[in-house]
């Protein structure tokens, strides 16, 4: 669930998941998970940023499950803990962000079992975008190393009940590295990218549109200077409401949106919170009018890989640029069950 969901908003895909069997949650920092437990979600939450010794408090107040790596955050929480708190110990395998090294794992988890307290519910690693390649060699080498660490601690009688290593591209490439768990992430939103899938599966991607509207239209001469660009012709020219703000940088150079069923280019630079459209060729634009940044309109379609190519991103990178930046709204069975806005969640289904 990290980012945000991959920007499409951390509550909503926390009760799908769980709705569909997930065991557990992963969020990328504190603030994320503390949202999702004050929202009445019970299941347990663990979360992969660093637990600083400082921050230890809210993960006890909120029954939060700290990744830990450095045995000075193990002491602390085993001081500052009233009851016994569950732990995931993160092994860094080669990718080279966090963990501690694979080769110093067992003697770091048994260690940690000598304080009071502390119950080490996990151990994991991050095989990252290696596991997705054609060669696995690398990939199959940081596995090696994981599993090397829990085989050591497994002959001195120390199970750790989850052991995980497969994350999306595993998940398809590498089913022998299921262990015990796996941690799908870019899977759950139809963008796992691999070369050899071992496993056949269908991935849909959720997005469905990005939209805005006309708030303002106007005719202005041939010569005008807009924001930079001189127009060549008398030209009309709506305004819309979005702009870097809002996420949406970078996707404007060259790119184009849909106005009543027709493909019009962007003009000028981005404001922070406006972009300007040259609607000369569309008839009858009004204010109010539906725009469609990325989705279909009529018989046009922007896909979300044509913007994240007009803007020279990832699909990834172009979605979680939208993250806590523009409200949205989420379908199940065709309808609208869910609205998330800066003032907070409304659910659309009335119950």
């Amino acid at each position: 669930m990290k980012a945000y969901g991959y920007g499409y908003g951390t509550l909503p895909v926390v009760r799908a998941v769980l709705d569909n069997g997930a065991d557990m949650i992963a969020v990328g920092n504190l603030e994320e998970a503390i949202r999702v437990r004050r929202n009445g979600i019970k299941a347990p939450i663990l979360v992969f940023g660093n637990a600083l010794d400082d921050a230890l408090t809210h993960y006890l107040e909120h029954d939060l499950i700290p990744a830990v790596f450095n045995f000075s955050t193990a002491e602390t929480l085993s001081r500052i803990a009233t009851k016994d708190v569950t732990v995931y110990v993160k092994v860094e395998t080669g990718l080279g962000r966090l963990g501690v090294a694979a080769e110093d794992a067992p003697m770091f988890v048994k260690r940690m079992l000598t304080l009071p307290r502390i119950r080490i519910g996990g151990i994991y690693t991050h095989l990252g975008p290696n596991a997705g390649v054609k060669d696995k060699t690398y990939a199959e080498w940081q596995f090696q190393r994981f599993t090397d660490a829990v085989s050591a601690l497994e002959s001195e009688g120390i199970h750790i009940p989850v052991q995980q290593a497969a994350n999306s591209s595993a998940i398809l490439d590498m089913p022998h590295t299921y262990m015990t768990a796996v941690c799908p992430g870019a899977a759950l939103y139809g963008m796992v990218e691999t070369q050899a899938p071992k496993v056949q599966a269908t991935f849909n991607v959720p997005f469905i549109a990005l939209k805005s509207c006309i708030i303002q239209v106007r005719e202005v001469a041939a010569g005008h200077n807009v924001s930079g660009m001189v127009t060549g012709r008398t030209s009309l020219l709506a305004t819309i409401l979005i702009g870097h703000a809002d996420g949406y940088s970078n996707v404007h150079a060259g790119g184009h949106v849909l106005v009543h069923g027709m493909r019009v280019p962007i003009v000028s630079a981005l404001s922070l919170e406006h972009t300007k459209l040259d609607v000369t060729d569309v008839p009858g634009v009004a204010v109010g009018d539906e725009v469609v940044l990325i989705g279909s309109q009529g018989s046009q379609t922007i896909t979300l890989g044509d913007a994240a190519k007009t803007a020279n991103r990832q699909v990834r990178e172009l979605l979680s640029g939208f993250v806590c930046k523009l409200p949205y709204v989420c379908f199940r069975d065709g309808k609208a069950v869910w609205l998330s806005w800066h003032l907070g969640e409304v659910n659309l289904a009335g119950s």
